[in-house]
């Protein structure tokens, strides 16, 4: 890869890139239109009929027929929208519970799409099948229900309590039942083929503590283990079959646990009368504390703050398991035995073999967004001071955030709250040469290969200027790359509110340079006010999808009824070495490419469809 193509700058309401079709969809309002996503002309709109109120949810279905999901809380309606075909598809009244969210259910091959309705107050979670070809709208819409989910999607959280294996035959959710933890695990009907099953209950997983408290769960790549992890209050991993059958519980801090309940102690604290009175305390030779104060401080250590897990990920075909505690330590757990093979963090103190990247300063206005910029090298030993620590806080800045792995397995990016503009990258080539070779190689030479994985490279962000709230950590995400076909390397991409977004190039491929990898930021050179708060590739990585944060959501809601909110998005397309720039509402080659001089859109490219000024 050598440059980036940038579109201009559209209005939005929402907007998502369809998974398995070269479109785009984007909300303006109360209308709906659909983009070639390789040109962004519009193909066709629509009104949606009777929006009085703002949108909750606005989703593509991830599988054949491509339906959008479009959702107002308030009316307590939703729409399912065909782009193929200028209708609705079905309309969905989710009664007078309520519902918090909707989204699409992740079905495999065979079965119909299916939407997604939480009830408020944890009533249930509804299933509501759609036919996978209707010219008219369905309005009575059998739903299959489960009772009693624990958690539901929100903006606020990342715990979404439910994951579908890969293969979308089966779903997990994690429900409350008589004040006790249950994982039940769903068929989706898709194995059935061409009519798309019933849904229907296979197993109901119970956790072998019975006063456990699951914060989440998540499906394996492979689709051979369940994870499941307590809450923040905890730290404690389950690792389950689908079957049921627990395979290991991972409890790191468990040696600073209170002691359980001894077994001969009863329900009842009336004492028995034939028993003894206990003996009296016995003088002890050496001036100790009591056990219930040594109890307190061993809990009160430094490295354990009565926290507990912040984000899990699971990396390349389930062979690792990575666990971010609020302690801000990453454990990678191995599915051989489910032990931790390795515990990395982002370091204070940078010596040698580390590569630190550091975000030009006031780039954006130097350049007007226009050309690609290297990030600056950082001379070593080099000092990263985290963010005061407040406990006082209900969600203090502290912790692993997210742990973001590449397709290949190699790289690991890993966000801590306390450095809220620094991107830590771990090399796991280590790791992966171990697993790959474990079942060859001998006792000697597994000890001789280095199992801890090693920090890579550090970089170093700017603080946003548009930003005057509390610092908030970038959103990034790995390029779906062509790297095992034509030999690129792996990309990682992020954005932190600027005019722009950057860019690291792992090394290995033709794209990265020597060891260490490149570092650079891509200027957007719009001349109305944008700032990058959020990013998606598409499916296939030829596309990179930025927008902005909405703005004016408190507003009051204009004459058409529909949310005073606005964003703004562009689209980004990678040029590689060789390849023809072809750009929306333009053409050239890799010279006149945005990323090698720039490019000014005409006045009739920039007033096209929804363009912002």
């Amino acid at each position: 890869m050598t440059s980036w193509e940038l579109s201009p700058l559209y209005r939005h309401s929402h907007t998502l890139v369809l998974a398995h079709s070269p479109h785009l969809v984007s909300l303006h309002r109360d209308r709906l239109v659909l983009r070639s996503l390789s040109t962004l002309s519009p193909i066709r709109s629509w009104t949606l009929p009777s929006l009085p109120h703002p949108l909750t949810s606005f989703a593509a279905s991830p599988n054949e027929p491509e339906y959008i999901l479009v959702y107002s809380a308030k009316q307590r309606t939703a729409w399912v929208v065909d782009p193929a075909k200028d209708g609705e598809v079905a309309r969905i009244e989710v009664g007078n519970e309520g519902c918090v969210a909707m989204a699409w259910a992740q079905t495999g091959e065979g079965a119909n799409p299916t939407a997604m309705a939480w009830a408020a107050h944890h009533l249930h979670l509804s299933l509501f099948p759609l036919p996978s070809s209707s010219r008219t709208p369905s309005p009575t819409l059998q739903p299959f229900r489960i009772l009693s989910p624990k958690h539901s999607p929100s903006p606020s959280s990342s715990s979404s309590g439910y994951s579908f294996r890969p293969d979308g035959r089966f779903l997990a959710v994690l429900e409350r039942h008589q004040a006790r933890d249950v994982i039940g695990v769903y068929s989706t009907g898709s194995s059935s083929g061409g009519g798309g099953g019933e849904w229907a209950l296979v197993k109901s997983i119970t956790l072998p503590d019975p006063t456990s408290d699951l914060a989440d769960l998540s499906w394996s790549p492979c689709g051979r283990y369940i994870a499941a992890w307590s809450s923040i209050t905890d730290y404690t991993v389950h690792v389950f079959t689908p079957t049921g059958t627990l395979l290991a519980t991972y409890t790191p801090y468990s040696s600073l646990s209170p002691p359980p309940a001894s077994s001969t102690s009863t329900s009842s604290s009336r004492p028995s009368a034939r028993s003894k009175p206990p003996p009296p305390p016995q003088p002890s030779t050496t001036p100790t504390t009591s056990a219930k104060p040594r109890t307190r401080l061993d809990r009160s250590t430094n490295p354990y703050v009565g926290l507990g897990i912040r984000s899990v990920s699971w990396g390349r075909d389930g062979e690792w398991l990575a666990v971010g505690g609020w302690d801000g330590n990453v454990r990678v757990l191995s599915r051989h035995g489910w032990e931790a093979v390795a515990e990395v963090a982002v370091p204070v103190r940078l010596s040698g073999g580390v590569n630190v990247w550091r975000e030009p300063p006031n780039w954006v206005s130097n350049t007007r967004g226009h050309g690609i910029l290297s990030y600056d090298p950082v001379p070593l030993p080099h000092s990263l001071t985290p963010l005061p620590l407040d406990l006082s806080r209900p969600n203090p800045r502290m912790g692993v955030e997210r742990i973001v792995w590449s397709e290949s397995g190699r790289w690991a990016a890993i966000l801590n709250a306390a450095f809220p503009n620094t991107i830590a990258v771990f090399d796991f080539s280590s790791l992966l040469a171990l697993a790959s070779s474990s079942s060859s190689s001998s006792a000697a030479d597994e000890e001789e290969t280095p199992r801890r994985p090693s920090l890579h490279t550090i970089l170093l962000l700017s603080p946003s200027t548009t930003t005057t709230s509390s610092p908030s950590s970038p959103s990034l995400a790995w390029q779906p790359s062509r790297a095992f076909s034509d030999g690129e390397s792996e990309v990682l991409c992020w954005v932190s509110g600027e005019k722009g977004f950057g860019m690291w190039r792992a090394p290995g491929g033709k794209g990265g340079k020597g060891e260490k990898g490149v570092a650079e930021c891509v200027g957007i050179p719009a001349r109305g006010d944008f700032s990058a708060h959020s990013l998606a590739f598409s499916a296939d990585g030829e596309a990179l999808l930025l927008s902005s944060s909405l703005s004016g959501a408190s507003s009051s809601t204009g004459s058409n009824g529909a949310s005073g909110a606005e964003g703004i998005f562009c689209v980004a397309y990678p040029v590689y070495e060789g390849d023809e720039v072809h750009v929306p509402g333009g053409g050239g080659t890799a010279d006149d490419s945005l990323g090698a001089g720039g490019r000014t859109w005409t006045e009739d490219e920039q007033e096209e469809g929804e363009t912002y000024l």
